[in-house]
């Protein structure tokens, strides 16, 4: 009996553990040309969490129209691979921020615009709405990075940035999924 007691109090002390793990915030140097050389990214939230993308330069729809893109990438199934992701993105018109399942042998499917705001002239705050997301079972945390995309003279081939660096693969940072989802 005092076993089941003990092994009971450690999933318990275990599991809130991870449900109350604080957010990291991961800071990038200046290593890729570009106007969005990443600085910064910032999680913050649980249902609704947000994340902030902050950039050595200022940018704005104008400037980045056709020509660079901004994306937070979700893997929520835990293959190491991600399945969702949200891109912000200069429409012609005003800048825009978008939801898209990446299905693996499919086309990526455009799931619903999101919600953003742009706290400096250097930065994007993006709001992903867990809720709507699938998530694969018996899945307490989920795994993320951010991305930014350039193409000028100065990054003919695209110039990509990550935070975390783990380049075109890899985990990312892992974040607790909310209780109630």
């Amino acid at each position: 009996m005092k076993r089941v007691v003990v092994v009971a109090l450690v999933a318990v002390s275990l599991f809130a553990n991870v449900a109350s793990a604080s957010h990291v915030a991961v800071n990038d140097g200046r290593d890729t040309r570009g106007e969005l050389d990443i600085r910064r990214v910032a999680q913050s939230g649980t249902d609704f969490p947000k994340w902030k993308i902050s950039t050595f330069k200022a940018w704005g729809r104008q400037k980045i129209w056709d020509q660079g893109f901004i994306s937070v990438y979700l893997d929520t199934f835990g293959t190491g691979r991600h399945d969702y992701y949200a891109l912000v993105w200069g429409g012609k018109n005003q800048l825009r921020a978008t939801l898209f399942r990446d299905r693996k042998d499919k086309p990526d499917y455009r799931m619903r615009d999101l919600s953003f705001r742009r706290p400096s002239a250097s930065s994007v705050k993006v709001t992903i709405p867990l809720n709507k997301l699938k998530i694969g079972s018996n899945r307490a945390t989920y795994n993320w990075y951010a991305q930014s995309s350039w193409s000028d003279r100065s990054c003919q081939q695209v110039c990509f940035d990550w935070a975390p660096d783990i380049g075109k693969s890899g985990d990312g940072i892992e974040e607790p999924l909310p209780l109630n989802l």
